[in-house]
């Protein structure tokens, strides 16, 4: 995803960050050496992903919500949308999620929609 966002702003499909933005993840780079250094891989994936314009958002796709909120960040998710969206790559989350056996059918289950209330994932939010 890393490689993704860079090859997208060499080739103008995304804006640089600003110089100051740029500074200012220098510094925090630099203060986190010596602390913990332990971030999630999928927090680096989405954000590297949301750069590069291709996040993943399930409010966008109605029949994959399930799936992309507690399913595995496949390959194919990151797929869904931006230059190198590919029109497969719906039915091939869908396949990584229920490969996991992170889901078996479609719809939110109770319990499911109850967490997404229980961290205020409100419409709003999940579209943004």
């Amino acid at each position: 995803m890393q490689a993704r966002w860079l090859a997208y702003m060499w080739v103008g499909l995304r804006p640089a960050p600003s110089i100051e933005t740029m500074r200012e993840g220098v510094s925090t780079a630099r203060a986190r050496r010596d602390g913990p250094r332990d971030v999630p891989m999928h927090a680096l994936a989405t954000l590297f992903a949301a750069h590069a314009g291709v996040e993943p958002r399930p409010a966008a796709w109605p029949a994959l919500e399930r799936a992309l909120w507690f399913g595995p960040l496949s390959p194919a998710s990151f797929r869904l949308i931006g230059p190198d969206a590919e029109p497969d790559a719906p039915k091939r989350t869908i396949e990584a999620a229920r490969s996991f056996n992170a889901i078996m059918e479609d719809a939110l289950t109770s319990e499911e929609t109850a967490r997404l209330k229980a961290v205020a994932v409100t419409p709003e939010v999940r579209a943004a």
